[in-house]
C-alpha cells in the first residue's frame, strides 16, 4: 500500500473494471442485479476524478476482497450465459 507504483498499477486496473461495466448496456445490466455494477462504475469515477481525494486503505480493501467476489460472480454469470441459461 505504500509503494506508490503499486497503487498506480491497482487503481489503473480498477478503472479499467469501472470503465468496462460502465459501457455495459442498461438492459444487461438489470438482467444481472447480482453484480454490483453502479459501484463498481462510482468507484471508477472516484478513483479518475477525485484522485488526490482516495483513501488508499479503501482502495486495498477494495482490491483484495471486493475484487475477488466479484470475479467470481462474474465467472458465474459468464458460465450460465455461456450454457444458454437465460438468467
Amino acid at each position: 500500500m505504500q509503494d506508490e507504483l503499486v497503487q498506480s498499477a491497482v487503481s489503473q486496473e480498477l478503472t479499467v473494471v469501472g470503465e468496462a461495466a460502465a459501457r455495459l448496456p442498461r438492459s444487461f445490466t438489470e438482467r444481472h442485479p447480482e453484480i454490483e455494477w453502479a459501484d463498481t462504475v462510482a468507484f471508477r469515477n472516484i478513483a479518475v476524478h477525485e484522485y488526490f481525494a482516495v483513501d488508499w486503505k479503501i482502495v486495498w480493501v477494495t482490491a483484495t476482497e471486493d475484487v475477488p467476489l466479484l470475479r467470481e460472480k462474474i465467472k458465474a454469470l459468464l458460465d450460465r450465459l455461456e450454457e444458454g441459461s437465460p438468467s
